[in-house]
């Protein structure tokens, strides 16, 4: 019979002082090891574990290789999958129908990759709550794009730009305010910043 203890190795199992040598006797304490890793960040509980194992560092540091570069990113795809199927139904529903989603996701995309950086814009896209605040600040920069009046879009037609496009403000006197207005409209229409 094994002693709670110590096991067959003579590695403690003491959860409060780990301190013995493993089998290889390199690694007397969880301080010793010399964890390097971009992502994560050294940690005592789970090197705890790997002592009580007999893990010397070389081992320890490919446990934290195998978690960065295999685990790391199954979580993420699991994340993204929670997403796909959660948070989906809140936009679908905040739209009305998968119809008009999908006919708002690309004019969303449009306007996010104009007016917001790569970075910010998937972080906004990552969340339901983050598409509806995009959609409301898109709403809310540039309402007079849509040709139904009734109904105001941040996202132009080509018809809608062609048609401010021939008024006088912007042909004969270049005024900065509607100039400005076609090239951010064909900034958003085109995807440029």
């Amino acid at each position: 019979m094994i002693d709670n203890n110590i096991n067959k190795n003579n590695v403690a199992l003491d959860n409060n002082a780990v301190d013995n040598k493993n089998v290889d006797g390199n690694i007397k304490s969880n301080t010793e090891y010399n964890i390097k890793s971009d992502i994560l960040e050294d940690n005592s509980d789970i090197n705890k574990r790997l002592i009580q194992a007999g893990l010397d560092n070389k081992q320890a540091q490919e446990v934290y290789n195998i978690i960065e570069e295999l685990v790391l990113p199954e979580l993420e795809k699991m994340s993204q999958d929670d997403f796909s199927s959660s948070e989906v139904d809140k936009i679908v529903d905040f739209f009305g129908s998968q119809d008009a989603w999908n006919k708002v996701a690309d004019k969303l995309e449009q306007w996010g990759n104009a007016f917001l950086e790569p970075d910010e814009f998937k972080l906004l896209a990552s969340s339901a709550r983050g598409i509806m605040s995009m959609y409301y600040l898109m709403n809310a920069q540039e309402p007079d794009f849509n040709d139904n009046p009734d109904k105001k879009s941040a996202v132009p037609t080509e018809k809608s730009l062609k048609k401010i496009m021939q008024d006088p403000q912007y042909w004969r006197e270049h005024n900065p305010e509607v100039v400005r207005k076609v090239d951010k409209g064909f900034a958003i229409l085109y995807g440029k910043k």
